[in-house]
């Protein structure tokens, strides 16, 4: 048994099928008298070639990489599932309704139920396999099953979930330091959702890290966990997340926590909304965020000195930070407490680590084990068994010993006569020999002499050195001196495959495997082997070409695409200026940070059968053009003091200078104006370029009214039914006398006796009279003015109709406007709409524009008016079914049947292969060779429906 943590050292594990019992022991002096055997019955010992086990060791040392995906999860029902883009799965969909064989369910996932004990448990043992393609990319590889194992053929890694042993898995912390997997960058990708109908507790080692949750089951709030990040919406789930000496642990009504590139993101929503973000660092190894159900947020921040920052933050937003004693925050390494069913056994009698290691130099190997070689002399006088062969060498010669192809038989000589027997070195010491005379006796009979029978040389057995991906190849047989036909076999079949009559070589991975050529035995030459390494080298990927992208400062996050590949390795991305460009480490979108030029690094990881790859592209992030929203006009009258101008708002904080078109009206010095004279000057603001910005500008204006000069006119007024009730500017007078105000028609306007206030009250014309009465100087006098009122024009709402499809159902117009009079509804084009004059129902019959126009007639207060929209009708697409039949290399041409269609367009043809088939425009369709062809049925388009074309394969 090959052992990589004792190397060096011999192993025995003897297996009693037919008794169910197993011992394993490390002695290789005496194994059945170990004292520190390990043995054990039925169902107690795992022959199962785990991938996880197999190619990750989550709890070993700092080096050791995580490939897949392990999760340990404890149930106490069967009332949860497991979501994932390819669809739900739960343990009852498995062969028996409890998940009791493996098989494959969805998309490749399978759920698989463990062995029970032998005693009896309150908890169910499952395994769940989730094909890593699923998380990464949101869809499913197509499995291959063979024989039980129903996850054969699933590209690798893989996310395994197991239901524990009867044990409820856990997560204890320390301050020694964590050795945990290392993270990988993020690479997205999508999440596996876990629901809960119970209780459950989840362990977690996953390639982003090392991952813990506790829940007490919600069917409507899953867990999700992906190959970097995990993520809850129910605040009575505890979420930890550790990734090399790193630990984020955080609960509250939404949270995530994520693994990036060497740092771990703790993302906490507060109940009243409030978003946290924390990052964990080498600088800060260790963050815990708690929201309790008030809105409230605890932080506990520890920094690489070990110091522990407490940060409170109440639900009104008090802050209060303090420094609290490290015991508070203990979360420096996350250790497993592993059900039984996968804890490894310490034996304190085996010799410690450090005695066991090559690198040691005291460390000694067992010597290999070498069965002892007997000789058995044959009595003189024994008597044969009749009916026996017996096996002896002529006087005086030695007889010659080789390898036989049982090590079960005993080693003899039959030669008693012989004065030595010699022995031919096997090429495994631990078989036995057996001694062959050069002549067979039969019992009674005489002596005959056959020709010896020996060893073939076997030699020139060599393999060049492939790359993954190469075409399959024939062995060139080895050189042997025997007639024997060669069997071939390969040590790994994971590397490459071989046909064992013809050597044909499949290339199945990279690595390394063992080709072994077995020369069959004939006559006067035995069996015999011999081994070639084949080297199969890791294939360049083939990806796709990188394009350079162009964008302007204040665009919105983006997203890149990862590159296409023959490889499945994770793709990493990286800024050269994260000043230009940088990437969200929560989101993983692209967001412009500045104007300038930075370079994408895109590498590629290394895969068990692809190197790794880099590529680049340049983003250019040009300046943004900065939005100005102009200031509202300024109003001012003639000897006004001198004012300050309105600044605009801008997406830019470049300097702002301002100019008058006419210094005579309005003149400027840097932001302050004065006023010069009555009438308007255009002010232009512009605003100066900086890194990010260009220079932009904008206008408002400002208007200057004339000052009150000496005069006794009194302006007429017009006005629209529905307007504000408005003061009436007084008289222009030099007189100190009291004015009071009257109207001629309070039907129309009525006005307030002492403060000039008109309300509007209808349509019409009525005269205003304001009376000055008589002072000390002045004479009383008055002055008239004429009010009219017009009607106003009602606020109709727009007909919001958006453009229709053929087929569409019918609808009804709708418009509310401000005046109470009838509407009556028309269309300019009878052949695509009818309309209902009195409800404005529509009924679509046609395609085309139209307009649909509502017209209301005019009402005591209000004018007629009326409404209308332009309404496309497109025409609708068709709707094909078509099939054709499988056809054979040789059929007559025949014609297609057209699709079936709901649109009466005529149909054309065209085949994508026409060295496979060819079509004419009408269907007629000449088989030319095997193959597969796509053939093309393009309909052309009527009054009703567009053109369109769908498609078939004719195989």
């Amino acid at each position: 048994v090959y052992d990589s943590n004792w190397p060096g050292r011999n192993r025995y594990v003897d297996v009693d099928l037919a008794n169910d019992k197993w011992s394993f022991s490390f002695a290789g002096d005496d194994p059945a008298n170990d004292p520190n055997i390990w043995s054990g019955g039925a169902g107690d010992m795992d022959l199962t070639p785990f991938e996880a086990r197999e190619g990750t060791c989550p709890f070993c040392g700092d080096d050791t990489k995580v490939q897949a995906t392990t999760m340990l999860v404890r149930t106490d029902n069967l009332d949860w599932s497991v979501e994932t883009p390819a669809g739900a799965v739960s343990p009852t969909e498995a062969t028996n309704g409890d998940g009791a064989a493996a098989r494959p369910i969805k998309g490749g996932v399978v759920i698989t139920r463990l062995a029970p004990r032998a005693t009896e448990r309150s908890s169910y043992d499952f395994m769940i396999t989730i094909p890593n393609d699923i998380l990464e990319n949101g869809s499913s590889a197509a499995p291959s099953t063979t024989g039980d194992e129903a996850t054969a053929g699933l590209p690798a890694p893989r996310l395994d979930a197991f239901v524990s042993d009867g044990q409820r898995p856990k997560v204890v912390t320390s301050t020694t330091v964590a050795s945990t997997p290392s993270t990988p960058a993020d690479s997205g990708g999508s999440l596996a959702k876990l629901l809960f109908g119970g209780a459950a507790s989840v362990f977690a080692v996953t390639p982003g890290g090392v991952a813990q949750f506790s829940t007490p089951g919600s069917k409507d709030k899953p867990v999700e966990v992906g190959a970097r990040s995990i993520k809850s919406s129910d605040p009575n789930v505890d979420l930890t997340l550790a990734s090399g000496n790193l630990v984020a642990n955080a609960s509250g009504p939404s949270v995530e926590l994520g693994s990036d590139g060497g740092t771990l993101a703790v993302q906490v929503t507060t109940a009243t909304g409030e978003v946290i973000q924390q990052q964990v660092t080498v600088d800060t190894p260790a963050v815990q965020v708690k929201a309790d159900a008030a809105g409230g947020v605890t932080v506990l921040e520890a920094s690489s000195t070990g110091e522990v920052q407490k940060t409170e933050i109440a639900s009104d937003g008090t802050k209060t930070q303090t420094v609290v004693d490290a015991s508070e925050l203990n979360l420096n390494k996350v250790e497993v407490e592993l059900p039984p069913a996968l804890e490894s056994k310490a034996i304190e009698a085996l010799p410690k680590l450090e005695d066991r290691n090559l690198n040691n130099p005291n460390y000694k190997s067992d010597e290999a084990y070498v069965a002892p070689t007997t000789t058995v002399p044959t009595a003189a006088g024994a008597k044969e068994i009749a009916g026996a062969t017996t096996t002896s060498a002529p006087r005086g010669e030695t007889p010659s010993t080789v390898q036989t192809r049982n090590a079960a038989l005993p080693t003899t000589t039959l030669s008693p006569n012989s004065p030595t027997a010699s022995t031919v070195q096997t090429r495994n010491a631990a078989l036995p020999t057996t001694t062959v005379a050069r002549s067979v006796t039969a019992a009674g009979a005489t002596p005959t002499t056959v020709a010896a029978v020996v060893r073939p040389t076997l030699s020139g057995f060599r393999i060049s050195t492939k790359t993954f991906g190469d075409d399959a190849f024939t062995l060139d047989p080895p050189d042997s001196n025997s007639p024997g036909g060669f069997r071939y076999s390969s040590s790994r079949t994971d590397v490459a495959t071989v046909n064992a009559t013809t050597g044909r070589v499949t290339i199945v991975g990279a690595g390394n495997t063992s080709i072994t050529a077995t020369q069959a035995a004939v006559r006067g030459f035995e069996a015999a082997t011999i081994s070639a390494t084949l080297i199969v080298a890791k294939a360049t990927p083939v990806n796709s070409a990188l394009r350079d992208i162009t964008r302007t400062f204040g665009d919105e996050s983006f997203t890149i695409a990862r590159p296409t590949s023959t490889s499945s390795g994770a793709f990493t991305f990286a800024s050269s200026d994260e000043d230009v460009i940088r990437q969200s480490r929560t989101t993983g979108r692209w967001v412009v940070s500045g104007a300038g030029r930075a370079t994408i690094t895109v590498t590629q990881a290394a895969t068990d059968d692809f190197v790794g790859a880099t590529d680049s592209f340049v983003v250019t992030v040009r300046k943004g053009a900065p939005t100005l929203t102009a200031p509202t006009d300024v109003s001012k009258s003639f000897l006004d003091a001198d004012f300050d101008l309105p600044r605009p708002t801008s997406d830019s904080r470049g300097a702002f200078t301002y100019t008058s078109s006419d210094t005579n009206v309005v003149s400027i010095s840097g932001t302050r104006a004065s006023v010069r004279s009555a009438g308007t000057a255009t002010i232009t603001v512009s605003q100066a370029t900086t890194t990010d910005w260009l220079a932009a500008t904008t206008t408002f204006r400002v208007v200057v009214a004339q000052a009150s000069s000496v005069l006794t006119e009194f302006q007429d007024v017009a006005k629209t039914f529905g307007d504000a009730p408005f003061d009436l500017a007084a008289p222009k007078s030099n007189a100190p006398g009291a004015i009071t105000y009257s109207s001629s028609d309070s039907k129309v306007v009525t006005v307030g006796e002492r403060d000039g206030r008109v309300s509007i009250i209808g349509a019409g014309t009525a005269t205003i009279t304001a009376s000055q009465a008589a002072s000390t100087s002045f004479s009383a006098g008055s002055i008239s003015a004429k009010v009219t009122v017009a009607k106003a024009a009602p606020t109709i709402s727009s007909l919001l109709v958006a453009d229709k499809v053929y087929g569409d159902a019918d609808f009804t117009l709708k418009p509310t406007s401000t005046s109470p009079a009838a509407f009556s509804y028309s269309t300019d084009k009878s052949d695509i709409f009818s309309v209902d004059a009195k409800t404005g129902l529509v009924t679509i019959i046609g395609t085309g524009t139209a307009t649909l126009t509502a017209r209301q007639e005019s009402s005591a207060n209000y004018e007629a008016g009326s409404v209308a929209v332009s309404v496309t009708v497109k025409k609708a697409a068709p709707t094909f079914t078509w099939t054709i039949a499988n056809k054979t290399f040789g059929d007559e041409a025949f014609d297609l049947v057209a699709p079936k269609s709901n649109s009466k367009g005529d149909f054309s043809y065209t085949v994508d292969d026409p060295t496979i088939a060819t079509v004419s425009a009408a269907g007629r369709v000449t088989i030319l060779k095997a193959g597969t062809v796509t053939i093309t049925a393009k309909q052309t388009a009527t009054d009703l429906y567009a053109a369109d074309s769908t498609t078939a394969k004719l195989t």
